[in-house]
Parts: structure tokens; sequence; C-alpha cells
């Protein structure tokens, strides 16, 4: 059996990830898949969970904008960002989606002591405040709203959704570093993978940027934020179901 490759890293980045404490290392290792039935299954749900949440962000965006014009009768021009459908009758996809991904993120790597895991746990809790402090509205203010004061509950919101589209760049990023490390076992090398990893990582913090100069500029189409926001969605989406999207391990047979 071929062994992975060790992680070549910068002589900077070797020196910080020796000083560093453990929650801020990322995970390096390259394990075979296991090939024990019992250990099999459960790895299997692992992927396909990374799988279904892949889909989710994936499907976000789209579903949102297509089921508020066509299902609620709302208007056939997108609204101005995804955090916006919170106020539309597509509302409980909005919530339900990011609450399903937020409780994920929350539970997947929680008895490790990682930086990914970190990663995982600060994207976690801030995509449930993305929730739970939404953004402004032409609406009455909801409770949050009026015990905060809505410029503040929106002030919060865009932190929180920066903080959470944030970590997901770096999640990416680490699964980059870790692909170029395994040993080939699909359709393309590990070489691939990693570039793949950090293309979507790379992605999202453009898409970032892009909403930030939007704001501050305040030029370009009034839905830039939406098209940006869902370029990072989906970016994330990719990254995370291409990573438990092995094939030959998905469906082997025991």
């Amino acid at each position: 059996m071929a062994h992975p490759q060790p992680v070549k890293l910068p002589r900077w980045l070797r020196w910080f990830l020796d000083k560093a404490p453990d929650w801020l290392k990322p995970d390096l290792t390259t394990e075979p898949r296991p090939t024990d039935p019992v250990l099999s299954r459960y790895v299997r749900s692992f992927m396909w969970s990374r799988i279904f949440i892949g889909l989710l962000a994936i499907a976000l965006p789209f579903w949102l904008v297509l089921a508020d014009w066509g299902l609620f009768d709302g208007d056939l021009a997108p609204r101005n960002s995804l955090s916006a459908y919170y106020w539309s009758d597509a509302r409980e996809w909005f919530v339900g989606t990011l609450c399903a991904i937020g409780v994920f993120l929350l539970t997947y790597k929680l008895t490790e002591t990682s930086l990914d895991n970190t990663l995982s746990m600060i994207a976690a809790v801030f995509v449930l405040l993305v929730v739970f402090f939404p953004t402004g509205s032409t609406l009455p203010d909801n409770a949050i709203q009026e015990r905060f004061g809505e410029d503040w509950v929106t002030g919060f919101h865009v932190f929180a959704a920066g903080v959470f589209i944030g970590s997901l760049a770096l999640i990416s990023l680490c699964y980059g570093v870790r692909e170029a490390a395994r040993t080939q076992d699909g359709i393309a090398p590990p070489s691939v993978w990693k570039w793949f990893h950090w293309g979507c990582a790379i992605v999202i913090v453009l898409a970032i940027a892009a909403i930030g100069l939007h704001e501050f500029t305040e030029k370009g189409p009034r839905t830039t934020a939406l098209w940006m926001e869902a370029l990072a969605v989906v970016a994330f989406g990719a990254s995370w179901l291409t990573k438990g999207f092995d094939y030959k391990y998905l469906f082997q047979d025991e």
C-alpha cells in the first residue's frame, strides 16, 4: 500500500505550529480509509453528511430566489442579499438550512482538538448568530431588534456573517493542505483536489471582498451582495461536497 506523502509546510509555518496550542494546529493526518466493515459504515455515514451539507449549501441561494417568487408570490426581482430572505415567505427554508449547517459544523469534529475543529465551532456559532440576529428590513421589528435596536442588530448580523464565511474559507484551505498529502485513489491526483479546495477558499475571500467594496463605495447593482453571498455559499458547498464524495469508498461492497 502506498503511503501518503508528508505535508510540506513553509519554515515559518512549521515554527508557528511547534509553538502553537493544539487548538490552533491544523489536522495534517491523512490515514487511509478504514477497511473494517463496522468502522467503514461510520466513516461513510460521516462522508454522506458532508455531501448533504454541501448540497444544501449549493441549493440554498437558488431555492430561496425561486421559492420566494414561484411558491410564495414574491417579487420576480431577487432581493438585495440572502439574509433579506429572512423577511420573505421563504424564511423557514433560510433559517432551517442555516441551522442544519450550524448544528453539523458544531458537532462533526467535536471530539478533536485542532484548528479544523476550532474553525468549525466558530463557523457554527456565528452562522446561528446570523439567524438569531437578522438583517434590517422595512417590516416591523422583531423582538431582538426591539430589544437592541435595528441598527445594532444589523451591524452584528453583518459581522457574524463575515466571521462565518471567513471561517469556511479557512476550512477549505485546511482541506487543500490535507488533500495534497493523500495518495491517489480516485480519478484525479491529490494536487487537483488541493487546488480545487484552495480555489474554493479564494472564491469565498474574493466574494467577501466584493461585498465589502460594494458596501463601501455604494457602486454596482443593488443585488451585488446577493450574488456574491451566493457565490461564497456555493463555493463552500462545492468544497464540502467533493470532500465527502469518494465514490469508490462510498459504494464499495463490504
